[in-house]
């Protein structure tokens, strides 16, 4: 009887541990579960599952080993790959929850890097579009690469929707100097972000309306 009992009791703890390890695992795969999501060259080169967000590039790209980039490494253009040294890069992730989230992005800055690095943050853009300047981008920005060591940088911080496909691009190609690309980086700020809602109105009351109230 009480071999029964402790045969049980064991059966339904592993099962509760099976059942938590997979509902976890099925949260964390469909991208649920982030409030901050990470994505650099090399985890996500290439993913199909923009849930767990995506990094590709096209051009004259090359990967170098650096310490304290994201997971050890970081591209860049190279002359050994093409003299003009001309690439673009994206990072794409698929919202989880609708909200404001900060957008940042980091490169390795050297002293030959480009000074007019073109970034821009897209909203439900592919990346041919993006590349053929056919889509119109929320927001652009130009960045001086030069300096020493992983740099980062905000891009705004900006409201989207569950489902929401979010870009970084970084475009190089009209850049005579090197750029580099290491991570893209979406942090959840919260429904209400300097006093306004994520697809509502500021919870701010005019004072022209409150002069106007009874």
């Amino acid at each position: 009887m009480l071999r029964r009992k402790i045969i049980r009791v064991i059966t339904h703890t592993v099962s509760f541990i099976t059942l938590v390890t997979i509902s976890v695992f099925m949260n964390a795969t469909a991208g649920y579960a982030w409030n901050i999501i990470t994505i650099d060259s090399e985890t996500h080169n290439d993913n199909t599952n923009l849930a767990l967000g995506s990094y590709s590039d096209d051009g004259a790209w090359k990967w170098r080993y650096w310490p304290t980039c994201n997971n050890t490494g970081y591209r860049y253009t190279s002359v050994e790959v093409n003299p003009l040294r001309h690439g673009i890069a994206f990072w794409r992730v698929q919202i989880p929850k609708t909200g404001f989230y900060k957008i940042e992005t980091s490169y390795f800055a050297t002293e030959n890097r480009t000074f007019d690095a073109d970034y821009a943050v897209y909203v439900n853009t592919t990346t041919t579009a993006a590349t053929n300047k056919t889509a119109k981008p929320v927001f652009a920005t130009v960045i001086n690469q030069i300096g020493n060591d992983v740099t980062w940088k905000t891009l705004g911080t900006y409201c989207l929707k569950k489902n929401d496909i979010s870009m970084i691009v970084l475009d190089n190609n009209d850049d005579s100097g090197s750029a580099s690309t290491d991570a893209g980086r979406w942090t959840y700020m919260g429904e209400e972000y300097s006093s306004k809602i994520c697809g509502g109105e500021s919870k701010i009351v005019p004072i022209v309306d409150m002069l106007l109230r009874d």
